[in-house]
C-alpha cells in the first residue's frame, strides 16, 4: 500500500492534498459508503468496498498517524506519520483503482510516495505473510532464492 499526495497542472499548478475530505481526528475513509471514490478538485479518486468481505482496493483516505503498529489493522496510516508537507490528510492506494480528471485537461507534474506503516514494517522486519527485506529466506523460513534482493515496484500506467 501507498500513501500518495499528487501535484497535478492545468490551468493552474494544484497540490491535491486531501484536505477538503472531512474526517475526524485519527481515521480514515475507506469507501464503506459505497460512493465509488472520493472526488477532490475536479479529480476523482476511485475506490471499490466490497461489503462481504469489508475490503477495500482503490484509495483510501486517513489521518491515521500510527508509525509502530505492525499488521494489517494499521494499513491506514503512513509510515512517515502525516501526509506530503506536514498534510493532515492524505491518500491510501491498495491494488487497483484510477484517478480520473473531471471535465479538463490536466498533467500530473509530480507525486510523493511512501508506505504505509503496514507496509513499511512488513518489509523491514517480516512477518506471517511476508519475508523481511534483505533475508534470503521466506515468510515460513525456506530459502527464497533472491540472494536477499529485494525491491518494491511502483507501476504509474496511462492509459
Amino acid at each position: 500500500m501507498l500513501v500518495l499526495a499528487p501535484t497535478f497542472f492545468g490551468f493552474s499548478q494544484q497540490t491535491i492534498g486531501f484536505e477538503g475530505v472531512n474526517l475526524g481526528s485519527e481515521s480514515y475513509y475507506n469507501g464503506s459508503s459505497g460512493t465509488g471514490g472520493v472526488i477532490e478538485k475536479n479529480v476523482l479518486f476511485e475506490n471499490d468496498y466490497n461489503t462481504s468481505w469489508s475490503s477495500w482496493s482503490g484509495f483510501s483516505i486517513s489521518n491515521t498517524t500510527d508509525v509502530s503498529t505492525a499488521g494489517y489493522l494499521n494499513q491506514y496510516s503512513a509510515f512517515t506519520g502525516t501526509g506530503a508537507s506536514g498534510s493532515v490528510n492524505y491518500g491510501v492506494y491498495n491494488s487497483s483503482g484510477s484517478v480520473k480528471f473531471i471535465g479538463r485537461n490536466v498533467e500530473l507534474v509530480s507525486l510523493e510516495i511512501t508506505n504505509t506503516t503496514y507496509a513499511a514494517l512488513s518489509m523491514r522486519d517480516g512477518d506471517q505473510y511476508s519475508k523481511q527485506f534483505g533475508s534470503t529466506t521466506s515468510a515460513d523460513g525456506q530459502d527464497d532464492g533472491t540472494n536477499g534482493e529485494d525491491f518494491f515496484k511502483v507501476w504509474i500506467i496511462n492509459d
